[in-house]
């Protein structure tokens, strides 16, 4: 810069501030714009886990729906004994007391057996 004079020092100064400036500028936008395209981000990836926990949720329910009418004479038959021995209760005692401890073990019993006739099966195939 020393073979420059004066205003074309000044110049050259002035260019290199605004260009710092610009690209100081540049940076805040690049910023500005990360944050947006992160918090689109957030907001796709909350939407996608909301919509999955619904299906979840759905399938939950649609499994518990299927194994109510699949076990509805099971059940049946397990709440006129239930009210056999208790006859101080009512059927809508059994519901909230005793069916779903009863449907869980049910339900255990034919998920251990299920298991055992597949261990079974993948034996006598090999």
């Amino acid at each position: 810069m020393s073979n420059l004079n004066w205003r074309e020092q000044r110049a050259l100064q002035q260019r290199i501030a605004d260009f710092e400036q610009e690209r100081a500028q540049q940076a805040r936008a690049d910023e500005r714009q990360r944050a947006q395209w992160q918090r689109e981000n957030e907001q796709v990836r909350e939407r996608r886990e909301a919509k999955m926990a619904a299906d979840e949720q759905a399938q939950r329910d649609a499994d518990d729906a299927a194994d109510e009418v699949r076990l509805a004479p099971r059940k049946a038959i397990e709440m006129r004994a239930w009210l056999a021995s208790h006859p101080d209760k009512s059927a809508a005692d059994f519901d909230k007391l005793a069916w779903q401890h009863l449907k869980l073990n049910i339900l255990e019993q034919e998920r251990a057996e299920a298991r055992e006739r597949l261990k079974q099966r993948m034996r006598s195939e090999f």
